[in-house]
């Protein structure tokens, strides 16, 4: 019988650990005794593309060295980390084969996939290169890496049984009772990295302090949004920093009468430019400190406008208001502006009614046929005073919603007109005062406000009760009968179906007039302030 040969299969680990913690690893060699030169036909051929390495007497033999490294950390399989043991064969002739036993080289078994961030593989006898420090916990490495350690080692075990059952098939026996499967493994020094203390130092960035701010001035229209219980201007500030369409803020103090310790945050529509209005109330400014701001600008000497539209909830109204906002138009291009109606609508972007207390509704009748809402107007004039925002202006204006009507305008008429002390008040039409556009300076207000009561009793008595007059009427008849207050008469202010207009007014075709109504569509509405604003430019070319 033919003798069965021996493969004795073993593990070399070349490298030491030095004393001081570090570790000199030259990798680890799989070796076998060479086998007999007939192994050709199994296919099994040694590596042969390493240089040998020197002789171990205690090893007891010449082992060829075959750089090594453990297994990536992780849990990664072996196939998809490129650690497989790789016994080296293939289908290389018998003579081949023959030659390479002939030489004295062992068959190699390869550990591969290198680890490079903790076991870095190195030619032998060169120094282990340094390291560059990584962000995992220090006091963890050594664990990790004689973790991983271990786990190849218990990999190879099993990768050379397998490797002596494939050498057996190709020898033809059932089995080399001769191979030994115990692994040596010998003693490998995982060193302990120092351990560092890694300090985390958490820094809040306080955001830098408002750039610019006024005392004693606010600046109306534009409202984005208001905040309650801001309790300083500073907090205003940083609110509209935060807010990322705010382009300015104004922040009513403590001691306001109407909304104290409130934010009013400044968007960029519908006012490019706002104004600059004083009042002891308010602390205005811009967060220039982040590179936001809008233009402000001191409205013209006496022509400071506050303006104010009346909206019924249920009709066109809102739609209009709306559209005029858009178009950056009416009473959102006077230096103030607010809307009353008897509940919260908001008929733009940021632009909220204000509540009056009335059904706000009316008949027509009387000796004019007209709308008897003389109550009405009462009401909204009460709380128009309350507000007192007229008293910041030197003219205020209340508008009709279906009334197209041109600020800057306005203004250019009012240069020939100046306050008197009981006030001074314009009439837009031949036959009497017309409600689409009503102008008081604030003189006049303030006598009205005052005079409230004397008139209502003059009229009563006048007409053995309450009149049967519109609002316009009314206040028409006491500023000029009772309260003396000074009337001013100019055809430029108003073109109305009411009073006479000159023949195709609806065409809109008057560049310089103040005010045209009536306009109760979206499209009417636009189309004459158009054609108007066409008629303005055409005339000044």
């Amino acid at each position: 019988a033919q003798p069965q040969p021996q493969l004795q299969l073993q593990l070399q680990q070349g490298g030491e650990a030095s004393n001081n913690g570090d570790s000199s690893m030259d990798g680890t060699t799989v070796e076998a005794s060479q086998p007999p030169a007939d192994l050709s036909h199994a296919g099994l051929r040694p590596l042969g593309s390493f240089a040998p390495a020197a002789t171990d007497p205690a090893q007891g033999g010449v082992a060829q060295s075959v750089p090594a490294s453990l297994p990536p950390l992780g849990g990664a399989s072996a196939a998809a980390a490129g650690e497989a043991w790789n016994i080296t064969g293939g289908s290389s002739s018998s003579s081949s084969a023959s030659q390479d036993a002939s030489r004295g080289d062992g068959a190699h078994v390869e550990l591969g996939g290198v680890d490079q961030e903790f076991l870095p593989s190195k030619p032998a006898g060169q120094p282990l290169p340094a390291q560059p420090e990584t962000t995992r916990a220090p006091q963890m490495r050594g664990a990790v890496m004689a973790a991983a350690a271990a786990d190849s080692m218990k990999k190879m075990s099993s990768s050379l049984a397998s490797a002596a059952a494939t050498a057996s098939k190709a020898f033809g026996h059932a089995q080399l009772p001769h191979v030994s499967s115990a692994l040596n493994v010998p003693n490998i020094h995982i060193p302990m990295l120092k351990q560092e203390t890694v300090t985390l130092t958490t820094t809040t960035t306080t955001p830098p302090r408002c750039g610019f701010r006024e005392d004693e001035i606010n600046y109306p229209g534009n409202d984005l949004r208001f905040v309650d219980s801001v309790f300083t201007s500073e907090d205003c500030c940083q609110l509209c920093a935060q807010e990322a369409t705010c382009m300015a803020w104004s922040w009513a103090k403590g001691s306001s009468k109407a909304s104290s310790n409130v934010c009013f945050l400044k968007g960029s529509e519908p006012k490019y430019t706002l104004s600059r209005i004083k009042d002891a109330d308010f602390v205005s400014g811009m967060p220039v400190q982040i590179g936001r701001e809008i233009d402000v600008e001191d409205p013209r000497p006496g022509l400071s406008l506050f303006c104010f539209s009346l909206v019924v909830p249920w009709s066109y109204e809102p739609s209009m208001l709306q559209m005029q906002f858009e178009e950056k138009t009416s009473i959102f291009d006077c230096d103030e502006y607010v809307t009353y109606s008897n509940k919260v609508l908001e008929v733009a972007p940021g632009v909220r009614t204000v509540i009056v207390d009335s059904s706000l509704q009316c008949v027509k009748g009387g000796e004019f046929k007209t709308a008897l809402n003389t109550d009405i107007f009462l009401t909204v004039w009460d709380k128009v005073i309350s507000d007192g925002h007229f008293l910041l202006h030197d003219w205020t204006v209340k508008v009709d919603p279906d009334a197209v009507f041109f600020p800057g305008r306005l203004r250019t008429v009012l240069e020939a007109y100046s306050e008197s002390v009981n006030g001074t008040y314009l009439n837009n039409c031949p036959m009497g005062m017309h409600g689409p556009l009503e102008v008081f300076s604030r003189n006049a207000v303030s006598r009205w406000a005052s005079g409230m009561p004397a008139c209502s009793s003059y009229f009563n008595q006048l007409c053995s009760g309450p009149c049967r007059w519109g609002e316009d009427m009314y206040i028409d008849q006491c500023l000029m009968k009772v309260l003396s207050v000074n009337r001013e008469y100019d055809a430029k202010l108003l073109v109305e179906d009411h009073c006479s207009p000159p023949a195709g007014w609806k065409n809109c075709l008057d560049g310089s007039v103040v005010s045209i109504h009536p306009f109760k569509t979206v499209d009417g509405y636009r189309a004459c302030m158009q054609s108007s604003e066409s008629a303005a430019a055409g005339s000044e070319a």
